[in-house]
């Protein structure tokens, strides 16, 4: 340093630093030896300073002890951040990857927590999410015993068409074994509802069917008989929960379990899809069961007393008036197999 002596005087102390430099306010203080040379003593505000041997400057920086332990906290945070901002950025794509890929099987029974996300509503007069969802089972103790469904609540200036498709069960091959579709309907009111299968790859590319139902308050199960199109594959399926000519008020509809006639669609006890009422019947008797094209009725003997013919339905409904008093049992068959129940005749 050059001879002679300097007034004390104030300025700032520049430090590098790993993430951004700070500059410490500091008072120099010149001390006279009898050399002629003076000693400078360099005094900061703020304390505690050593020396760091920070590897990537390689050199010696005067650091303060103090404001390396705050970026040292800083870059850790930063770093869990950071760390945290990835890990979440990836389960959102794979959850949302998973969300695009679902794929599901027949039946539709609604009892996977994310299935209603499947399907798209439509012609709702708005398509409000709250007016699609899924919902528990409003009547369990008839011939649905699921926990789940789907709840459709039909505005009144909806599109008679106003529905719901997915294309994450299909494909649909409609065979001579799988042709007749089935789905239940728990609706406020007689009206027809409706299947649509979509995305043929022959002709036709596309077939609709409504049915109407016969009772309200209950699940019903209705049939849907594709077997004008044999041969022919589908990827879309359509249901239509309440599907007039022409809308004139809406209403509340749950849907549940579609599946193809003959299938195990509420569990493999199928007698729980077996409903007669009522029961003792005197007159007409009431047999709800998917698929039914005969059914069978023996005494207690074994005698056959009554055999009825007709199309695949899953309701049907007959005179038993001619019938003597007594207990009787009924052979229920489908196009995928028999099932016996019984009932008494007072």
């Amino acid at each position: 340093m050059e001879k002679g002596c300097r007034r004390s005087s104030t300025g700032k102390f520049f430090i590098p630093a790993p993430t951004r430099s700070a500059s410490i306010r500091a008072t120099w203080l010149p001390e006279c030896t009898s050399s002629g040379w003076s000693r400078l003593t360099i005094q900061f505000k703020q304390r505690n300073f050593s020396f760091i041997d920070y590897k990537p400057f390689k050199r010696k920086e005067v650091l303060s002890q103090n404001r390396f332990s705050q970026m040292q906290k800083l870059i850790e945070y930063s770093l869990k951040m950071y760390m945290m901002k990835t890990i979440f950025t990836i389960f959102l794509f794979v959850v949302f990857a998973a969300g695009l890929s679902a794929q599901y099987a027949l039946p539709v029974d609604f009892e996977n927590a994310q299935e209603d996300t499947a399907w798209t509503q439509f012609a709702n007069a708005g398509d409000a999410e709250e007016n699609m969802a899924l919902a528990e089972n409003p009547a369990k103790d008839g011939i649905n015993t699921s926990d789940n469904c789907i709840k459709f609540i039909v505005l009144d200036n909806a599109d008679p068409w106003a529905g719901a498709w997915s294309d994450a069960y299909g494909p649909f091959e409609i065979t001579d074994d799988n042709h007749i579709m089935q789905m239940m309907v728990h609706k406020d009111k007689i009206s027809p509802s409706g299947l649509k299968i979509e995305g043929g790859d022959g002709d036709p590319a596309q077939i609709e069917l409504k049915v109407e139902n016969t009772v309200t308050g209950e699940w019903e199960l209705l049939t849907f008989d594709f077997s004008d199109v044999i041969g022919v594959t589908y990827t879309r399926l359509v249901f239509f929960p309440d599907f007039p000519d022409a809308r004139t008020e809406g209403g509340t509809v749950y849907i549940d379990n579609i599946d193809w006639a003959g299938a195990s669609s509420v569990g493999p006890d199928r007698t729980k899809l077996v409903s007669v009422y009522p029961n003792p019947a005197s007159e007409l008797l009431t047999v709800q069961y998917p698929g039914i094209q005969r059914i069978a009725i023996s005494n207690i003997v074994g005698q056959r007393v009554k055999t009825l013919e007709f199309q695949a339905t899953g309701h049907k409904v007959f005179d038993v008036s001619d019938l003597k008093t007594g207990l009787y049992f009924m052979t229920l068959e489908t196009a995928g197999g028999s099932i016996s129940t019984k009932f008494i005749k007072e």
